[in-house]
């Protein structure tokens, strides 16, 4: 079962009251990124199949803000809804106004977000091959382009690593690889490019509130 990540950039204002920030992001599924903000799916999908080596987050669940607090109705918060507008709305949607999920909610500065000390770090990823893009990738000293977390079926037959493959390779139809991709930061460029552009335009007490569902 799937995580989507709900919620939205907004400045709090010195009477306490918010101002939601309009946003770009579309807040696509990208667990990496959800393990990097509030240490959710942090190194597994579905099923907890493995899917990169667990890092340490900005943030883990620090809650919903007190200034948030007051304007949620019915688990409803007036921020800018990013799908508005867009070929997945429906007639109902309004520009303000976003669901903000049922679990592990957080927020954070965007200077938080921006001076995370793992950025230029690179990922280590998991994943199953079917044995054409080993070929193609792995093989060649490259890294893959297509892999998932897991598979299933009569005519597949999965090599637990590597080695075994190498050893009996008519056997297999899959085989589960590790491999150092990209830093976190090209991973993440979209969104880290939103922040950039957000801190530039407000520069000052803007909040990133997030909350998940499952």
């Amino acid at each position: 079962m799937g995580t989507d990540i709900h919620g939205g950039f907004y400045k709090k204002n010195s009477d306490n009251s918010i101002t939601p920030i309009k946003t770009t992001f579309k807040f696509n599924r990208h667990y990496l990124l959800f393990a990097i903000l509030a240490n959710v799916r942090n190194g597994f999908g579905f099923a907890g199949v493995k899917t990169f080596t667990p890092i340490t987050p900005i943030t883990s669940e620090r809650g919903i803000p007190e200034e948030l607090q007051k304007v949620i109705v019915e688990g409803e918060a007036p921020l800018y809804n990013c799908w508005y507008a867009s070929e997945y709305a429906n007639e109902n949607e309004e520009e303000i106004g976003s669901w903000i999920g049922d679990h592990s909610f957080t927020w954070m500065t965007l200077k938080e977000i921006l001076d995370w000390e793992h950025w230029d770090k690179r990922e280590q990823i998991y994943g199953i091959l079917d044995k054409d893009e080993y070929y193609r990738s792995i093989a060649q000293g490259n890294n893959p382009k297509y892999w998932c977390g897991g598979v299933s079926g009569t005519n597949v037959n999965i090599a637990s690593c590597e080695e075994e493959f190498v050893k009996n390779p008519t056997k297999y139809s899959h085989i589960n690889c590790n491999w150092v991709g990209d830093s976190y930061k090209e991973y993440c460029h979209e969104f880290l490019k939103e922040v950039e552009r957000i801190k530039k335009e407000h520069n000052e007490n803007i909040i990133f509130f997030c909350g998940f569902d499952s």
